[in-house]
């Protein structure tokens, strides 16, 4: 069979922040002492928690090091997203990677995390989520569902 060196590239980044997601989830279970603790609702919960409790510490890291950790957390977040929603990542200059969820919306948990970061409350991961699933929601046309993977 021959590939089409987009799908090979879709592929490598793909392997890559999942990848790095399950490296982070790893680390973050055993930081909040939760064994059980999988990309989704919970998951999503667990990142804002440390980003609200650490961000000024992982700021202050500077340079490599927090770059280290927006990228991890990032990847997390993504798949956070990914699980609920569906979708696919794909590479986005400055911001590495961002996912295009199955409706063709593009989101940059990149900015996310650094609008967390650097904006605090109104710019937190847990609000633009909040966002996000309300407006799949209106896309959807139904305001008492809640949207899915299937969705």
């Amino acid at each position: 069979m021959i590939r089409s060196p987009d799908n090979d590239s879709h592929a490598k980044i793909d392997e890559k922040v999942r990848t790095l997601a399950s490296q982070f989830q790893n680390w973050l279970a055993r930081s909040l002492e939760n064994a059980a603790l999988t990309p989704g609702d919970e998951g999503l919960l667990g990142l804002y928690t440390l980003i609200t409790m650490k961000g000024d510490e992982i700021m202050g890291l500077g340079g490599d090091e927090t770059s280290r950790w927006v990228v991890g957390m990032s990847a997390f977040l993504g798949e956070c997203i990914r699980t609920r929603f569906g979708g696919d990542y794909f590479r986005s200059g400055d911001q590495g990677f961002g996912l295009r969820l199955p409706n063709d919306r593009e989101i940059y948990p990149v900015r996310w995390v650094q609008g967390q970061l650097s904006g605090g409350k109104k710019a937190s991961i847990l609000v633009q989520y909040e966002l996000l699933v309300s407006s799949l929601i209106g896309e959807a046309g139904d305001e008492g569902k809640r949207p899915g993977p299937n969705d």
